[in-house]
């Protein structure tokens, strides 16, 4: 893969997706032995984490890191992180959503545009 493949979107762009992604969660827990993940709002400290998890990986390959390695050590951040926890489900709750953001970044750059532009009379800043 070419090492700037990526590089076309913004940091503006990954820290404002990984805002509005980190709003939720997915918990697995365990029941008769079957694992069942929930979708919930996340706490406070959880969406901090998550954030800045995503953010960094995001950055990571923009800057033409290997993404396959990024996404896997935000998810190993997530888990070994004392103030979000283990019970987080990190392949839904920080793998996906990356790839979400490669995916459709890569295919729509309009899509994943107007997934983070701001709301009504706010300004957009300018993206480079």
């Amino acid at each position: 893969m070419n090492k700037y493949y990526y590089s076309s979107y913004s940091e503006y762009d990954a820290q404002t997706y990984a805002k509005k992604i980190s709003k939720t969660v997915v918990i697995r827990s365990y029941e008769n032995g079957n694992s069942k993940d929930e979708r919930r709002n996340a706490t406070k400290a959880e969406s901090q984490q998550i954030e800045k998890a995503i953010t960094a990986a995001l950055w990571a390959i923009r800057a033409g890191h290997n993404p396959d390695s990024a996404k896997a050590t935000a998810e190993y951040f997530i888990l070994y992180d004392s103030t979000a926890g283990s019970h987080i489900n990190t392949y839904d709750s920080v793998y996906i959503p990356i790839n979400e953001f490669l995916r459709i970044f890569k295919n729509f750059k309009s899509d994943i545009l107007n997934i983070i532009k701001p709301k009504r009379g706010g300004i957009s800043p300018q993206r480079g």
